[in-house]
């Protein structure tokens, strides 16, 4: 099976044409809400491979803006760079990391990664459809 995902690179042009015309904080709204809206393609999926029993460990996977802290302490710029991840709530759900990858006692039920790994090319299209719309919202108000 084939999974595939396309850009109109003329169109994608256009569209970061007139998101370098709007106001520094627009350009943020508008890329921050495109990678949540990856980011919560991602979610959608783990929550789905999750392995239901008290509901805990669904109710635990979250969608999180890396802090300007997180992202310098990853030798990332939070000046000039977002980042978003899909993560567990460990106030909701402490044992996530031993039903993803196992432990002596009891076997891996991994969600995580293949969440991660199968859902790649529709959070890339949510991304996209986000990002279009918005770029045309905010250029329909100019």
């Amino acid at each position: 099976m084939a999974v595939q995902s396309t850009i109109d690179k003329k169109e994608m042009q256009k569209l970061i044409k007139k998101l370098n015309e709007f106001p520094e904080v627009i350009q943020k709204r508008i890329t921050d809400g495109s990678l949540r809206a990856a980011a919560k393609v991602v979610k959608n999926a783990a929550v789905t491979y999750a392995p239901l029993d008290t509901g805990r460990l669904r109710d635990s996977i979250k969608v999180k803006k890396k802090t300007k802290r997180e992202m310098r302490k990853d030798g990332d710029d939070p000046e000039t760079e977002t980042a978003f991840y899909v993560g567990i709530d460990t106030d909701i759900c402490w044992y996530a990391n031993i039903v993803e990858f196992g432990s002596i006692k009891m076997s891996a039920d991994p969600f995580m990664v293949p969440a991660f790994e199968n859902s790649g090319m529709e959070a890339l299209d949510a991304m996209k459809k986000y990002f279009k719309q918005r770029v045309e919202k905010e250029a329909e108000k100019m």
